[in-house]
């Protein structure tokens, strides 16, 4: 649980300290005022990035050359711990209690956040990348392991592109068993997920759509049917033409597919707008639940206006049937119901980046 944040040149915010020791804050305001981007300001203290950006120099307030976050928050241990983001001349500085934080998968065990935003519908009508982009983040919230083979492999695959552009071909067969290596791992880690995160899926679906439908995940390796060192390898060499001509790895973990099925159609080329954004909500609940599961705690949650196209009966369904968590950040237009019934809560309004607390129900 984060007690307090404090910002300086962030975004379009006020330069200020304050108060979150609560288990709702609530943050209410017109579109455009802020309230996403002190969303994006507890993100980055729990992983160091943006939700929103690559580009860090945007998180600086325009016409000012640095910036700096800072948030208090209690660990695991109920301990008090200090952790801050600084950029300044293009140089990015993490501490965590006054000491430099030199990889940032070092964080993530110690705030587990999970974001709700509008665009986690591309998850389910979007490109693969997208879709990959969210079991990784399933796993490397919990699994860094996982994220330090993701990172090997990424690594081999430039590797081996630059090569094949390059028509370097001496070079092919120590990265092809490599890259089969590294990506094989990858492979087993994500067909044992996908088994376990399935179930859990399909039943959170049916609790937030309300619906006896069944969506059932499926994982399709690029590499299809080849499971062994030697088969992936023979593969690569069989492709090898092809990637020449196009200077890329075509087929590896980076083209791996996830879908949705129900009775054996791709959901996702015919579900309703609806529908995928109450699949996107089911998805992240899912990742709550199996979060906890596999560690024994709760993450933050950061919901970022993605109730707004549900209608009033799905919405206090979703809610409902939101899993426990440690601490809840909302976002609100005026005028519209707080969820309310799990612990303290602290309400802001929020108006050109300054935001002032007042009682809810006043």
């Amino acid at each position: 649980m984060f007690l307090s944040v404090r910002s300086y040149n962030f975004r379009n915010l006020v330069n200020e300290r304050l108060s979150t020791e609560a288990k709702n804050i609530y943050l209410i305001g017109e579109n455009g005022q802020g309230k996403s981007n002190f969303l994006e300001l507890i993100y980055l203290l729990c992983f160091g990035g943006s939700f929103r950006t690559r580009q860090d120099e945007l998180l600086i307030t325009q016409g000012k050359d640095n910036m700096m976050v800072e948030g208090t928050f209690l660990d695991r241990n109920s301990q008090q711990n200090t952790i801050s983001c600084k950029l300044e001349k293009e140089r990015k500085e993490i501490r965590q209690n006054g000491k430099i934080v030199a990889d940032r998968k070092d964080l993530i065990e110690n705030i587990p956040c999970i974001v709700f935003k509008h665009e986690d519908i591309y998850f389910v009508n979007g490109s693969p990348e997208r879709r990959r982009l969210f079991f990784n983040q399933v796993m490397g919230i919990y699994d860094i392991p996982f994220l330090e083979k993701l990172r090997e492999y990424s690594k081999i695959l430039r590797m081996r592109n630059a090569v094949l552009k390059e028509k370097k071909l001496d070079f092919l067969p120590v990265l092809d068993r490599q890259l089969a290596a590294s990506g094989l791992e990858l492979v087993e880690r994500r067909k044992s997920v996908t088994e376990e995160f399935s179930p859990l899926f399909s039943q959170v679906f049916k609790e937030v759509s309300g619906s006896d439908m069944t969506i059932k995940l499926r994982y399709q390796p690029s590499w299809g049917e080849a499971e062994s060192l030697e088969a992936v390898t023979a593969l690569l060499a069989e492709k090898q033409e092809r990637d020449l001509e196009t200077g890329m790895t075509n087929w590896g973990p980076h083209r791996d597919r996830f879908c949705f099925y129900m009775s054996n159609k791709d959901f996702s080329k015919i579900a309703s707008t609806g529908q995928s954004r109450l699949i996107t909500l089911a998805m992240r609940n899912a990742q709550a639940v199996f979060y906890t599961a596999k560690t024994g705690r709760h993450p933050i949650f950061l919901i970022d206006d993605v109730l707004l196209e549900l209608d009033r009966g799905k919405r206090e369904r979703f809610i409902a049937t939101l899993p426990e968590y440690d601490q809840a950040f909302f976002t609100y237009l005026p005028g519209e119901q707080l969820f309310t019934g799990r612990g303290s809560e602290r309400c802001y309004a929020v108006e050109g980046g300054a935001l002032n607390e007042y009682q809810a129900g006043r």
